[in-house]
């Protein structure tokens, strides 16, 4: 069933037109209905393969906006963490132009939409280098078995549609036509979903992001609560108490790491614009501890008075900043594990560039 419809796919893509001929009509009927529509008889099995993310998977086919694409796709994904195909993550079937292979991925958008022109609009390479490579970076560190997921993928098209689709692909499994059977085919996708469901779970603890994107959204939703930021991910993300969560055991591992060097350490976050006054002798440290599920600590957030206590006092004051801190469990009562500690003593973020995120607009009338 599943291969038979892989098959004729595939036959039409050497007749490939941009133009709405009778074998792009056919094509993409099998596209964007019939092959979803045998998925879709597999959802079960699929959302068991994806663990917690498995009640919002979802499956969609598209050959083109307008004029027809020579790279038609298949995706399974989750509405919540890839709500469409310009965003997020997903397993996605692609097709070679000459109707030889199909290609079972695990990858990321690759485009975005351009309201104004109407039209998908490549990411650069560079932001769709940092994902695959974020992406690749996750799966070997949560030590999945991805063996048969190192293919490179070769649509065969110099357009720069199917080129991007190439570069956004971070696993791969190629599959010949002529060998093609379901039970093969159902099988590359579940282990591309077991791939997947690891990246889900960094990805909606926002550990694909830069330290710095993190610190923006938490003051966007606190200056603005009812808007979506760009990377909103409906109901991902941390919440107040799994923020707190990532501080608490932040300032763990930094009590940890000074006691160890002999230092005696007194928590002062309740009163005072740092977190430790770690002491040896007649010497005292004001230490200001930041943590962060990012594994790119790029930038921390931090109150004007903490600036300005590191700037006038910078000979004194320490910078311990805690990165790539997980989840053991998440919820009411969340629970943090691991992570690094960069520790700079003295702290001089003099010589860093302090970009203002948000202001006070206070009444003068």
């Amino acid at each position: 069933m599943l291969s038979g419809t892989i098959r004729e796919i595939a036959s039409f893509q050497p007749q490939y037109s941009s133009e709405n001929t009778e074998p792009m009509q056919k094509r993409g009927r099998l596209i964007r209905d019939t092959l979803p529509s045998q998925l879709a008889g597999f959802r079960e099995r699929f959302c068991e393969r994806l663990s917690e993310f498995g009640d919002s998977t979802d499956i969609e086919g598209r050959d083109g906006i307008g004029r027809k694409t020579p790279a038609p796709w298949v995706r399974i994904f989750s509405r919540e963490l890839s709500p469409s195909a310009t965003t997020g993550f997903y397993l996605v079937i692609h097709f070679s132009v000459d109707g030889s292979r199909c290609f079972v991925c695990v990858g990321c958008a690759s485009t975005t939409w351009d309201s104004d022109k109407g039209d998908l609009i490549p990411n650069s390479n560079e932001e769709i280098q940092r994902k695959v490579d974020w992406a690749r970076a996750t799966a070997k560190k949560a030590k999945i078995d991805y063996s048969r997921f190192t293919d490179t993928i070769e649509i065969g098209s110099e357009l720069p549609l199917p080129k991007s689709f190439e570069k956004a692909t971070a696993f791969c499994q190629t599959h010949f036509i002529s060998d093609l059977s379901d039970e093969k085919f159902l099988a590359s996708i579940d282990s591309g979903l077991d791939i997947l469901a690891v990246l889900y779970k960094s990805y909606s603890d926002l550990e694909d992001l830069s330290s710095a994107e993190i610190s923006k959204i938490e003051i966007e939703s606190v200056v603005n609560p009812r808007k979506k930021n760009a990377v909103s991910r409906q109901g991902y993300g941390l919440s107040a108490k799994e923020r707190r969560a990532v501080e608490i055991h932040a300032m763990e591992v930094t009590s940890k790491y000074l006691k160890g060097l002999g230092y005696t350490v007194k928590d002062m976050s309740s009163t005072q614009s740092y977190d430790y006054s770690a002491s040896k002798g007649d010497f005292v440290t004001k230490v200001e501890v930041k943590g962060t599920t990012s594994a790119n600590a790029d930038a921390v957030l931090m109150t004007a008075n903490e600036v300005r206590l590191h700037l006038d006092d910078n000979q004194r004051t320490a910078l311990a900043i805690v990165s790539g801190i997980r989840f053991a469990s998440r919820g009411d009562n969340p629970v943090c594990e691991g992570g690094e500690l960069e520790y700079r003593d003295p702290s001089a973020i003099d010589g860093w560039e302090i970009e203002p995120t948000a202001y006070v607009v206070r009444r003068t009338t």
